[in-house]
């Protein structure tokens, strides 16, 4: 599709949680986070987003039929217009992917319910194989990799770079848990642009909780 394309070619910069299953050309996904992409929207803005592929097929927000909105509370695709300043006021937006009885995938934003992906929409998304909470850039070849996040890397202080706090993961009948041990991988493919510190439970104050972010810069691989 020519969103994927065009994803591939151009600068973005996002931070979002996704749950995913299946490799190959039969992979179903769901991506909801926020992101900064020009060629998208026609501004350097932040935008609450989702995204969505089942095979081949997917898109952006609302572009192509797939999700149903039940909340008009928020709207993806819609501009964030307070964000957080860097050891001031922090701005926080709680996420929850999650699958009910009926295979349906529904999104919650601030604890509403906003809407939801019908199971029949994937091919084979009965429960996800991959959980992962990150952010991520884009940049065409030969050019400098963009800022993630505020662009600072992780130093401890959540005033200053960005991060993701209680993480929780949901088993068949709903429960929440803290990601076991066996559970967690930590992958950074570019070290010299960002950084990445998973603090685990240690903080309790913020539950499993990681940091992240990065200034960008040269992309050595």
């Amino acid at each position: 599709m020519s969103l994927l394309i065009i994803l591939l070619v151009c600068q973005s910069s996002a931070s979002h949680l996704y749950v995913k299953r299946g490799v190959g050309d039969n992979i179903d996904k769901i991506s909801i986070g926020w992101h900064v992409f020009p060629e998208l929207y026609n501004d350097n803005q932040t935008h609450l987003y989702l995204f969505w592929m089942s095979g081949k097929n997917g898109c952006f927000n609302m572009l192509c039929k797939g999700f149903i909105q039940v909340d008009r509370s928020y709207t993806f695709g819609a501009c964030i217009s307070i964000t957080s300043t860097f050891g001031g006021t922090i701005m926080e937006t709680p996420l929850q992917i999650a699958q009910d009885k009926g295979g349906n995938w529904w999104l919650k934003v601030l604890n509403k319910d906003v809407g939801y992906f019908p199971a029949a929409l994937f091919s084979s998304f009965n429960g996800a194989d991959q959980v992962k909470f990150d952010g991520y850039t884009v940049t065409p070849a030969g050019t400098d990799s963009p800022t993630m996040g505020s662009g600072h890397k992780p130093d401890g202080d959540f005033t200053h770079a960005s991060y993701f706090r209680f993480l929780k993961f949901l088993d068949k009948i709903q429960n929440h848990f803290d990601p076991l041990p066996f559970m967690v991988g930590i992958d950074n493919d570019a070290p010299n642009c960002y950084g990445v510190t998973n603090y685990e439970d240690r903080r309790r104050s913020n539950g499993y909780s990681i940091q992240f972010g990065g200034p960008g810069g040269k992309y050595s691989n």
